[in-house]
């Protein structure tokens, strides 16, 4: 510090000191928003590993798809098994019994009307 006649030359040295350790400061806080940045970069990393995961998700949902689909095909193949079931049933249920019926009087009735053609 420089002592001058009058006080006003010591308080402009000291605000000379101020103003550089407030660019030190400066410094400090400049360095403080890189690593700011550096934490956003990372943000931004996870953030793709994110969208990553919910490809991942979108694929299990598709899996899931395809087999509640390989479900509906095994629901049709036992629907066909049922009647399999029925057609081949020596005591067929009655409603077989009566479309049976119904199939050989119209059998015996086109034959009955070939005959008298």
């Amino acid at each position: 510090m420089r002592r001058t006649s009058n006080n006003s030359g010591v308080n402009i040295d000291g605000l000379g000191v101020d103003i550089n350790g407030l660019e030190v400061n400066i410094d400090g806080l400049g360095s403080n928003i890189d690593g700011l940045e550096v934490n956003i970069n990372g943000l931004e990393v996870d953030i793709n590993g994110l969208e990553v995961d919910i490809n991942g998700l979108g694929r299990n949902i598709n899996g899931l798809g395809a087999n509640i689909n390989g479900l509906g095909a095994n629901i049709n193949g036992l629907g066909r098994n049922i009647d399999g079931l029925e057609a081949n049933s020596p005591g067929a249920l009655p409603w077989d019994r009566k479309n049976r019926a119904y199939k050989l009087g119209a059998r015996f009735y086109f034959l009955l009307f070939c005959g008298f053609l």
